[in-house]
């Protein structure tokens, strides 16, 4: 999405006026300056508050980190543009989490979800937190763990044991434990997984960094005027 800054509009058109009369790149820097601290108001500011109302945030700098800002640059104020955007600063952990962005941005459909991780998975259970390292399963994990009826369960419990995964029709389960009692034996677990047949999530669209873009934007006639200023300044010290 894209957000125009029109420097013609009765409130900077006074700005605009005196600038091109003082340099010809008077004009220019102070557009380039304007389009830079919004691109970076988005970043800093307004990307995190909507991203913290949209989401879950279990990363607390997880769309700081992972957002670049992309400055405007040259005197062309016809083609000038800063852009921010997401790329993940951490290939291996954060690239998918990155790419699917854009799913919750305009709502789609992510692929490759065989695996939900539920609340149980995440530390001290709770479903604002990571998902504990004890309870991540490897992709050879998950093909080791063998779909097992109501007769082959009760082996498959004893052979994994205490902190083992077996997996069911619909979940994956971890032991917690395996006593013995005058009724048999009692097992406790902890689902951790809802398998996902489909593989596919189809996510809502949160609108979240057109969110972010409009709270900026609004911002534009005090940023104009701050870059205004110091180009009147430079004027008056030559």
């Amino acid at each position: 999405m894209s957000f125009n800054f029109d420097i013609d509009s009765d409130d900077f058109v006074k700005f605009t006026n005196k600038l091109e009369k003082i340099h010809q790149s008077a004009l220019p820097n102070a557009i380039r300056g304007t389009l830079n601290s919004l691109a970076f108001d988005v970043k800093s500011r307004t990307m995190p508050y909507s991203a913290k109302k949209n989401f879950v945030n279990r990363k607390k700098n997880f769309f700081k980190a992972n957002s670049k800002v992309v400055k405007a640059k040259g005197f062309d104020i016809d083609r000038m543009e800063s852009t921010i955007g997401f790329l993940a600063s951490n290939q291996s952990k954060n690239n998918k989490a990155v790419q699917e962005l854009e799913q919750q941005e305009f709502g789609g459909k992510i692929k490759d979800r065989g695996l939900i991780p539920l609340q149980g998975a995440r530390i001290t259970k709770n479903r604002n937190r990571m998902i504990s390292k004890n309870n991540r399963l490897s992709s050879s994990q998950l093909k080791r763990l063998k779909k097992t009826g109501k007769t082959g369960f009760v082996k498959e419990v004893m052979k994994v044991g205490v902190k083992g995964f077996v997996r069911t029709e619909k979940s994956i389960l971890k032991v917690t434990s395996i006593k013995k009692s005058k009724k048999g034996l009692e097992f406790g677990f902890n689902r951790i997984y809802m398998i996902n047949k489909s593989k596919v999530v189809k996510i809502e669209k949160t609108n979240f960094m057109r969110e972010a873009g409009e709270r900026s934007i609004k911002k534009a006639g005090y940023f104009y005027r701050k870059k205004a200023e110091r180009q009147f300044e430079r004027a008056l010290r030559i």
